[in-house]
């Protein structure tokens, strides 16, 4: 698989498809190559953001999909994406929404970490993606808006919303909430009030610091006029900056998002309007979007 070659996902009718896409393309038609169809399964985005996960060090990925004859089957997919066959199918417990999906990067057993959302309980647990068994850290209190994994310190950041607090950030260790701090906001955007989440976020390796992709709406406006902005913090910080927007194009949803992994200052992008896909390479160098082009392909996750 080239540097510029990753994996991505998206559905057609009643099956998921794993394929590969070129981030960095000359092409002037862009699509995907399908490698997997797996058939009677959807891949999982009723349940909100980060479904699935990709470990670049084994290759494998991991997703959450529904039964497309039983929309309330949900399963945990793991794919061999050097094969290209699944290599695991293990079934959620009724009542239980699986979140914030995250690889540690290592080929440990229990490399998989997720967050399981009952009513207003989160559980932080390591799973065996093979096995399926399961181990909680964690207990927190909240609704789950995102996380982000970093490799180097092997923590997992948990952003949720709490009635007491506000937006508040975890940080997970290997085995308890390490430490937590309430959000505080900075560049704020006047006039406008953020939306809830859950938010789509990444880890920025080139950076080191976490983006996500946060929408806001304009106060007192009767239609919903969106902007979408990036909010940056940096590891150790208990502040988020809101900056710049990712896209002018306020319509469209942005269904997808992943850092570059190579040292690249780049921030790709899925998102869709009226019914159409588009790429987006988001320069973080120069806070501008410099690709915005027609994807031929339906991508709904992307790594």
């Amino acid at each position: 698989m080239a540097s510029n070659v990753r994996v991505v996902v998206w559905v057609e009718s009643n099956s998921t498809i794993v394929g590969e896409f070129e981030y960095i393309s000359n092409a002037t038609t862009l699509q995907a190559s399908p490698k997997l169809t797996i058939n009677n399964v959807i891949y999982d985005t009723q349940s909100g953001y980060q479904t699935s996960s990709f470990n670049y060090v084994t290759k494998q990925l991991t997703f959450m999909a529904r039964d497309s004859n039983d929309n309330s089957r949900v399963s945990f997919i793991t794919v061999d994406c050097i094969q290209w066959r699944v290599v695991a199918t293990h079934s959620v417990e009724n009542g239980i929404s699986w979140l914030g999906l995250q690889y540690d990067q290592t080929n440990n057993q229990n490399n998989l970490l997720a967050v399981g959302e009952s009513g207003d309980m989160l559980c932080v647990s390591r799973f065996n993606p093979i096995s399926g068994e399961s181990s909680i850290i964690s207990k927190l209190q909240g609704k789950f808006h995102g996380t982000a994994f970093i490799k180097n310190t092997q923590y997992l950041y948990v952003t949720l919303f709490q009635e007491t607090f506000g937006l508040t950030i975890y940080i997970v260790n290997g085995n308890n909430a390490e430490k937590s701090y309430p959000v505080q906001l900075t560049n704020f955007p006047r006039g406008y009030t953020f939306l809830s989440g859950p938010y789509l976020t990444t880890y920025v390796p080139t950076y080191g610091n976490i983006l996500s992709l946060v929408n806001f709406q304009i106060i007192n406006r009767a239609d919903i006029v969106k902007v979408a902005k990036f909010a940056s913090i940096s590891p150790g910080e208990s502040q988020i900056t809101i900056y710049n927007t990712m896209s002018q194009q306020t319509l469209s949803k942005n269904v997808a998002m992943v850092a570059d992994q190579n040292g690249l200052p780049f921030l790709y992008s899925v998102a869709k309007q009226d019914g159409s896909f588009y790429f987006e390479i988001f320069d973080l160098s120069i806070n501008d979007l410099v690709v915005y082009q027609l994807l031929l392909t339906p991508i709904i996750a992307m790594f």
